[in-house]
């Protein structure tokens, strides 16, 4: 180091320890100013709810949230409460149901929101097909997953479900969507290697399942919408199942009712639902009339026809008022 450098640092030494004495003066008052701010806090109303209370009150605006939002901006409103102050941040961080629904498409969050989970059964939704690291932390986790909805936008997105071949033991709610506009989507009867003990809730858009496949077992809600009619199940098929689901709550038929009558198989002549709540069939006059009258509900379960017939009939009306009077 030459005489000149050496002279013009030691110049600039008094400069450099006044800046470095400056700079932990202003650590030591920003850190006097967030415990004041933090006692100024404390004597607002709502810093005097218990942290349970709190905690209770953030689940209910992330549950408000999830249903309001798409996943992406659910994720990113529900945790908001995290940025208000050091206390809420963390009573909402030894909440592990706050942190269950980690988006899929943004790895880093996706892990950092799946360590913060615990053991908490995981919410996941995702669009196939997903890329690769995506659909790797899916098939990772699905056997801690509670709920999964999966959105299905080609063609070859059904390919990716084959891989979903693990026991799922603690799903409870399966979604599948897809689109009218492409072909309808087959599902194989060995989704989750056919164990899903704690499946309760099924909803299916535009894909084709077999009424025998394990999915459709004790059930307490089923929503099938828009089936191909050469996939359409015979009236046996469809009574067997729901014979399944003793404990059936809501169920949803529209554009999937029985449209091929199956006359090797003895019909019963009525499936009890003695829990069914809701009852909701699209189809034609001779669809519902195939299904209706073989079901056994109670007297204010809550009743909603569609027919879609293109030539209403006296004779097919009288045929519907029938059993929804008895």
């Amino acid at each position: 180091m030459s005489d000149a450098t050496v002279g013009t640092y030691m110049g600039d030494l008094p400069s450099m320890l006044a800046r470095s004495r400056m700079k932990n003066e202003i650590v030591v008052i920003d850190e006097s100013i967030r415990v004041l701010r933090s006692r100024r806090n404390a004597l607002v109303p709502v810093s005097s709810l218990p942290p349970e209370l709190l905690g209770a009150i953030f689940l209910l605006h992330f549950r408000n949230c999830r249903s309001k939002y798409y996943y992406h901006d659910r994720t990113k409103k529900s945790i908001a409460v995290t940025h208000v102050c050091q206390r809420w941040w963390s009573v909402a961080f030894m909440l592990p149901s706050l942190w269950n629904t980690p988006p899929v498409d943004l790895p880093r969050w996706f892990d950092e929101m799946v360590i913060r989970s615990k053991a908490a059964p995981l919410v996941l939704e995702v669009d196939f097909p997903p890329r690769k690291v995506e659909f790797d932390q899916i098939i990772k986790h699905i056997a801690r997953t509670r709920a999964l909805t999966v959105n299905l936008y080609t063609s070859t997105s059904v390919d990716c479900l084959v891989h979903f071949a693990g026991s799922a033991p603690l799903l409870e709610a399966l979604n599948i969507m897809a689109p009218v506009h492409m072909p309808a989507h087959r599902l194989t009867v060995d989704l989750f290697g056919r164990d899903t003990p704690r499946l309760r809730e099924v909803a299916l858009t535009h894909c084709n399942i077999s009424w025998t496949s394990p999915l459709l077992i004790g059930l307490t809600h089923l929503n099938i919408e828009q089936v191909t009619t050469a996939a359409r199940p015979t009236l046996y098929q469809v009574l067997s199942a729901l014979a399944l689901m003793p404990s059936l709550v809501a169920l949803r038929l529209v554009n999937a009712l029985p449209i091929i009558q199956d006359d090797a198989n003895p019909l019963p002549s009525y499936v009890t639902l003695p829990a069914l709540s809701r009852l909701w069939l699209v189809g034609s006059v001779a669809e519902c009339m195939g299904v209706l009258p073989r079901l056994d509900y109670p007297s204010n379960t809550a009743i909603c026809l569609s027919c879609n017939d293109t030539v209403a009939t006296g004779t097919g009306f009288a045929a519907i008022r029938k059993p929804v009077r008895s």
